[in-house]
């Protein structure tokens, strides 16, 4: 629980039941059945998490770039470092996992293009830092 000013936030905890798994389940006749049942759910978990992770994955990458787009001046150029950080560790453990290829493509697209931003804009800071001595 968190409050803040008039706000206040609380973690809860969401459980659902697949009814048609528990049907199932509880249907089963054997001790084998029921190992089937719960590792078909199992699987079918998995699966949509797998997915839901690559569509947050997109979304974070998308986010990130879109942030980068905007943020171009000196003053932004850690931001862009620390996105870089993040999709790189992101990346990677998504790689160690065994994750999806078009993620990993994509993550690595997507730091280049960031990659090159933060070089344009180092370079602009230096130019002007040179600049400032003749001022």
């Amino acid at each position: 629980m968190h409050n803040h000013v008039k706000a206040h936030w609380e973690l809860t905890d969401v459980v659902s039941v697949n009814q048609d798994a528990r049907q199932r389940f509880e249907g089963a006749r054997s001790e084998q059945e029921q190992k089937e049942a719960l590792r078909a759910q199992v699987t079918a978990e998995i699966a949509a998490m797998k997915t839901s992770m690559r569509v947050g994955m997109e979304q974070i990458r998308r986010l990130v770039e879109s942030y980068a787009n905007i943020s171009l001046s000196g003053s932004f150029s850690v931001q862009i470092e620390r996105s870089v950080d993040m999709l790189v560790m992101t990346r990677d453990t998504i790689r160690k996992e065994g994750g999806d290829e078009s993620t990993i493509m994509s993550l690595g697209e997507t730091i280049g293009r960031l990659q090159a931003k933060l070089e344009v804009v180092r370079d602009a800071c230096s130019v002007t830092s040179s600049n400032d001595k003749y001022i």
